[in-house]
């Protein structure tokens, strides 16, 4: 930091600087404007728009979003259609990628991979790329985010609140554990593991390392490990009433109210790397019982900002304390200059 004077020997007070300083570092902790486009199927809008807005807006953000959607479909096809004006749903004025991204400036864009593997020319890896550069001359500083979602109901299994006429026993903490924890690649639904998000936001990392298109590395969204660590609570008798994270399922893929606001937080702490401890529950996603809500909303934070890929951390939510500087006070004369450094503490 520099401060100029235009005075004769005027003297800078120890009070004011640091006043000045701390003002800085503070003003770094508040709002956030994010321009936010989302791609994906039902899925993804499984994070209640409305009620992700709301949730944004709590801490005095400004929430700007658009999306792209098409029910059931991958990635491969939600680009195939990227520059067909009716496709699927899409937000006003907007539009699809193809007119979205050419058009408009972007700080954030989450992609949903969905029922397709990582490499060839139709996998998630590919696709993403395409993106990437479609985005990159007018959002050069855009930050590409893969949402690292659930697993939905192994065959032959049923969410707990499924009607009678459902076939299948219901499915359990272990059962969401086995789908979750499988190894890419092995078996059925391993494009719905952890192991297969991990895989696939390194693979995007290291090809953009290899031929840059985006300054900034790809990031992860991750639901699916905040929806582990709820399932392992709720697996130990944690969490009063539930016994499984299958409890907020409301189909075989979908989420009820609490599993949207488990989505809604994450995606929240993740995009705004804000704490979302506090919030109160938007009228978007019903009624959630405090303890319910205050579980969810404490292992959002532990898990997105401990999370290797979220690309936050615990130091990017801890309020500032106290600042020194040094010198603590100096005089200047007339057009000079001096160099003070600001330590703020934590």
């Amino acid at each position: 930091m520099y401060i100029l004077v235009n005075l004769m020997k005027s003297k800078l007070l120890y009070f004011q600087i640091t006043a000045f300083c701390l003002f800085l570092y503070i003003n770094s902790f508040s709002q956030i404007s994010n321009r936010i486009y989302t791609i994906g199927n039902s899925v993804t809008d499984g994070v209640n728009f409305a009620g992700f807005q709301a949730i944004a807006n709590q801490k005095g953000n400004t929430h700007t979003l658009a999306r792209h959607m098409i029910p059931g479909s991958p990635l491969e096809l939600l680009w195939a259609e990227r520059n067909i004006a009716n496709s699927g749903f899409w937000t006003d004025p907007y539009k699809q990628p193809g007119f979205a991204f050419p058009g408009y400036e972007w700080d954030c864009i989450t992609l949903q991979p969905f029922d397709r593997g990582i490499t060839g020319t139709n996998g998630d890896l590919q696709i993403s790329l395409n993106y990437m550069n479609l985005a990159k001359d007018k959002s050069p500083n855009v930050q590409f985010y893969i949402y690292s979602r659930y697993p939905r109901i192994p065959q032959g299994k049923k969410w707990p609140s499924a009607p009678a006429t459902v076939s299948g026993t219901v499915a359990t903490a272990d059962d969401w554990n086995k789908c979750w924890d499988g190894t890419y690649g092995t078996g059925s639904q391993t494009n719905e593991t952890k192991a297969f998000f991990e895989n696939l936001v390194t693979a995007i990392r290291n090809a953009n390392t290899a031929s840059p298109i985006l300054s900034k590395p790809v990031l992860m969204i991750p639901v699916g490990d905040v929806m582990a660590s709820l399932n392992q609570k709720m697996a130990a008798g944690n969490l009063p009433g539930y016994t499984s994270i299958w409890d907020f399922y409301s189909d075989g893929i979908h989420v009820n109210n609490m599993g949207s606001f488990v989505i809604g937080a994450t995606f929240f702490a993740t995009l705004y790397k804000q704490d979302p401890r506090g919030l109160t529950v938007p009228l978007q996603y019903g009624t959630i019982a405090d303890n319910v809500r205050d579980t969810i909303l404490f292992t959002v934070y532990k898990t997105v900002f401990s999370h290797s890929l979220s690309g936050t951390s615990f130091a990017d939510i801890i309020p500032p304390t106290g600042v020194t500087i040094s010198p603590k006070s100096l005089t200047l004369s007339f057009m000079q200059s001096q160099k003070i450094t600001a330590t703020v503490l934590p």
